[in-house]
């Protein structure tokens, strides 16, 4: 949770100015070290290897009630972490070069076992949301059937093997206190929609951005009515960028892909400023622009 005040700034105030270093200030500070795609390549493997390395630390460590947490501190935060990293991966995975293939296998298989293992059941439905929305990007029916054909064979294998009885496995057939959890969100839900009734226009600061557990209504109590516009301009601009990024540009497709995954299931996931999603996010942002190759003009034409 936030604390309440920031130096000598307000409450609300103070959690503005969090909001904005996690999130706005990420961007501010990729976007001045002015990285080359190769250097922002090598950032998103490192993410890849940083949530690997989380996933290992879980299967090697105790897990708290059934689900496990990794270096994350909480199982939510860890499912969705490696749902990000499975995607980023395969983007990785589309990418030419030996070694940054074989890389992004291993971190595609290592981040799925830490989406099964965290109990995080809209992990998975972010990492599914993610690859679909990934295939509008990728522009080729050939890839489509291969990642459909995989997801499919994947998915029924999984659920109806070993990850069956792994702790996501046995929430999505509502076991494991699942329906309590469920439950439990419905109650923050009702008290959130009673908050944007009575606080709709300018919410009441960004501390109450968890607790519905949603983000549609996270902001809407954080931040009213003004803070929802510009959450929607942001997934705008996003989309904008994802139509606009070409096909072979598979890595800025696959973050972006993520993104959109959580803003598409935003009424269940509640992600806004956690530096985990943000930084991949502003690692793409920043890259440069990839190299034309100059059409042929009339003088080349003609000495030809």
């Amino acid at each position: 949770p936030l604390r309440e005040k920031l130096l000598f700034f307000p409450a609300k105030i103070g959690d503005l100015i969090r909001f904005a270093y996690g999130t706005v200030g990420i961007v501010l500070l990729i976007q001045a070290a002015r990285l080359d795609r190769a250097q922002i390549q090598k950032a998103l493997i490192g993410f890849c290897l940083g949530a690997d390395a989380s996933v290992l630390w879980a299967l090697a460590s105790p897990s708290r009630a059934g689900r496990s947490q990794g270096l994350a501190g909480h199982p939510v935060a860890f499912g969705w972490i490696s749902a990000i990293a499975v995607l980023v991966a395969i983007g990785l995975w589309l990418t030419p070069g030996k070694w940054t293939r074989r890389i992004a296998a291993a971190s595609v298989a290592i981040g799925t076992v830490g989406i099964f293992v965290s109990g995080t059941r809209s992990a998975l439905l972010i990492a599914v949301a993610g690859v679909a929305i990934l295939q509008f990007g990728l522009r080729s029916a050939r890839r489509t059937v291969v990642f459909v054909v995989i997801g499919a064979i994947g998915l029924g294998v999984g659920l109806l093997g070993v990850a069956g009885n792994t702790s996501t496995g046995v929430r999505l057939a509502g076991g494991n206190n699942a329906e309590l959890s469920n439950q439990g969100r419905d109650l923050l839900r009702d008290d959130a929609f009673t908050i944007v009734h009575k606080h709709g226009l300018t919410g009441i600061g960004f501390k109450y951005l968890f607790p519905p557990h949603s983000l549609v209504l996270g902001i809407l109590g954080a931040a009213g009515v003004i803070g929802f516009a510009g959450f929607l301009l942001l997934v705008f601009r996003l989309v904008r960028r994802f139509a606009a990024t070409r096909p072979e540009d598979t890595q800025a497709l696959a973050v972006l892909s993520a993104a959109l995954a959580f803003y598409a299931l935003s009424w269940i996931v509640n992600v806004a400023w956690d530096h985990w999603f943000w930084v991949p996010l502003a690692l793409v942002l920043a890259l440069p622009p990839p190299e034309r190759v100059p059409m042929p003009g009339p003088e080349a034409a003609a000495v030809a």
